[in-house]
Order: structure tokens, then C-alpha cells, then sequence
């Protein structure tokens, strides 16, 4: 294992049900936010808010109040189950089901490769199940951007994506925010199952875990680029029914860090 990954934090997927509400949610603490586009297929819609570290945290809804319903009707008696898991539609159904069943935040997070084949196929060598790369795009007024994307069966770990087949231009203060976030500095996982979830993110992001053990949690570390992403065992039993995934992030701010749930 090395202590640097290849593979670099990409983007935090934050649902929220009403999407112009949610831009001016943003807005009001301080975020300069960004309409996306519709995705392929018209079913979801986002818009982001762009760091200078180059991350960014995409705000996601359905398009409309009845196909939100409808899915998440269709999640919670598992109809699903009936659909055929086309590569796209894994991938759609990772996306859509968490949409359905979460409540509204942080759902899910993507890690980037510049070379995506070969890290796809470094990560199936550890023995980490990933799903046939599918295809995605999602159009902009003045562009269609296209990217593969890849989703690991352990539900724990983020999903892969490559580069995008254009990198849009933002303008000259997209990435500036009037509460002065420059990036985001760590990733926060809550797992009840920390060896299996630390194992698995080993051999995904292919680089060392450190280990910390205090009074108040159990975490593993991994440094990676250019966010830390910290797993966590709460020592609280209160929290070990609260199931798993990304529940924290912590900001970078010139000369401070500050934490935003």
C-alpha cells in the first residue's frame, strides 16, 4: 500500500427535496451556488456549490413532486427489485434509492480517477466488487458533459467516477463564498461495522488507514486528495442503530477549520 492515492475526492451528493429552496438555503449561509442541469433520462436535477480545493457539493432533487413520489413509493415496497440492472441503472438505482428512502443531506460522495480502467481494475484485483462501468451524461445550456461511473457493492464506500469528457468554465469568483469556505477538509463515515468498512476503503482508495482510539470514538484515517476521510465507531450506543454513511463534513476556511453538519 502507499500513503498517497491516486484517486482524488470529487464531490459530496447532498438531496434535498425542493431545489430552489435548497439554493437559497445555501445562499443565505453564505455559499455561492450554481444551477447544474437536468440529468439523463429527466428524472433528477442539481446545481453546485465549487471550492477552490476542487471539490464541490452537489445539490440533488427529482425534477417534480410526482416522480419524487413514485419513487420513493417504489423503493419502499421494493419494486425495484423487478427492474433489469443495466449498467446505468445500477448506477441510477444507487442514486434514486437513497433519494427515496434518506431524509434530506448528505447521501453519498464520489472519489475520481484520471485513469479510470486502470483503477477500476486495481480495485477488482483487491477484491472489491465494483458494478460494470456505466456511460452517464447531464446537459448544460451550452454543453453535454459525459463521464463513467462505477458503483461498489459494499454500500459503505463512495462511488467512482472518471473525468469529465469537458471541464466547464466557471467564472473567476464561482469558488468564492462570502463565509469563506476554501474547500472541504475532512469526510466523516459513521459505520457500526469498522474493520469490515476501514478494509474495504484500504483496498478501494489503495492507500494505509491510521488508527485512532479515544474515550469518545474509534476512527480510522486515510489521508486522501485533498480531503482526509475519517471512518468513525462512536463509542455511543445511542448512535450504533443509527445505520451508516456520511453524516458530517468539515470545511476549510483560511486559518481555521470549521465543521458543518
Amino acid at each position: 500500500m502507499t500513503q498517497t492515492s491516486k484517486l482524488s475526492i470529487d464531490h459530496i451528493v447532498h438531496y434535498v427535496d425542493n431545489l430552489d429552496i435548497a439554493i437559497e438555503d445555501f445562499q443565505k449561509n453564505g455559499f455561492t451556488v450554481l444551477r447544474g442541469g437536468i440529468h439523463s433520462g429527466g428524472l433528477t436535477q442539481n446545481a453546485m456549490i465549487h471550492f477552490l480545493d476542487g471539490t464541490y457539493i452537489e445539490l440533488i432533487s427529482f425534477t417534480n413532486s410526482i416522480q419524487s413520489t413514485f419513487f420513493k413509493w417504489m423503493f419502499r415496497l421494493h419494486l425495484s427489485n423487478f427492474i433489469h440492472n443495466s449498467p446505468r441503472m445500477t448506477v441510477a438505482k444507487r442514486v434514486v434509492s437513497r433519494m427515496a428512502l434518506c431524509p434530506q443531506g448528505m447521501i453519498d460522495f464520489a472519489v475520481k480517477s484520471r485513469s479510470f480502467m486502470d483503477d477500476y481494475n486495481r480495485i477488482c484485483q483487491e477484491g472489491v466488487q465494483l458494478s460494470t462501468p456505466a456511460n452517464m451524461t447531464r446537459k448544460l445550456p451550452d454543453l453535454e458533459l459525459s463521464w463513467q461511473m462505477s458503483i461498489p457493492k459494499f454500500h459503505g464506500l463512495p462511488f467512482l467516477i472518471s473525468d469529465y469528457n469537458v471541464i466547464p468554465v466557471l467564472s473567476q469568483d464561482a469558488a468564492i463564498h462570502e463565509n469563506g469556505a476554501i474547500g472541504i477538509s475532512k469526510i466523516i463515515v459513521f459505520t457500526n461495522t469498522l474493520k469490515k468498512t476501514s478494509e474495504n476503503y484500504q483496498a478501494f482508495l489503495g492507500i494505509d488507514a491510521e488508527i485512532i482510539n479515544s474515550e469518545s470514538k474509534k476512527a480510522v484515517l486515510f489521508r486522501s486528495t485533498p480531503s482526509i476521510i475519517e471512518i468513525v465507531s462512536p463509542k455511543n450506543p445511542k448512535m450504533d442503530s443509527s445505520g451508516y454513511g456520511i453524516f458530517a463534513l468539515e470545511f476549510k476556511f483560511p486559518n481555521q477549520t470549521n465543521e458543518a453538519n
